[in-house]
């Protein structure tokens, strides 16, 4: 059986103590935003995104740093169970529900300048279109291979 008085501290925390030093804290946490670990015998999705959040929460902290996890603070965690303010901090707060849609602003009332400048734009938009109904109703030229094809017909 391992003895972890014997490890340095200092030394740098396993994943799997990394992983278990979060679980602990996140039953910490859990309990503080009254929420349970399980849910009609399943994990509680909000526990598991706690989770996941204190882990990333953590494992920005010891980035932003440019450290990681020792096995001193991993051990810290785990007999404690609770996360140090500046984690904390980090960890986004607030409902796991999806946010409500906020309702949309309402259009201002358009100007007088504003109801010509689109009233100009739609007539400029008929005539584009009256133009090209114009150029689309000549008759195009045929091309060289369709002349030459005519004519031959013609002879035979």
């Amino acid at each position: 059986m391992n003895n972890f008085a014997n490890i340095d501290a200092n030394r740098p925390a396993t994943f799997k103590q990394f992983e278990f030093a979060v679980y602990k804290v996140t039953q910490g946490v859990a309990k503080t935003r009254k929420i349970s670990e399980k849910k009609a015998g399943k994990l509680n999705p909000e526990f598991k995104i706690l989770k996941a959040r204190v882990s990333a929460a953590t494992a920005k902290y010891y980035g932003d740093q440019g450290k990681r996890m020792s096995h001193g603070d991993a051990q810290k965690f785990i007999t404690t169970g609770e996360l140090p303010k500046e984690i904390l901090e980090l960890v986004q707060t607030g409902s796991v529900e999806k946010p409500k849609a906020s309702p949309k602003p309402k259009a201002p009332k358009k100007t007088a300048e504003q109801e010509e400048l689109e009233r100009l734009r739609k007539e400029v938009q008929a005539l584009l279109a009256e133009r090209d109904a114009k150029s689309q109703s000549k008759p195009r030229k045929p091309t060289a291979k369709e002349a030459a094809a005519a004519i031959a017909a013609l002879r035979s």
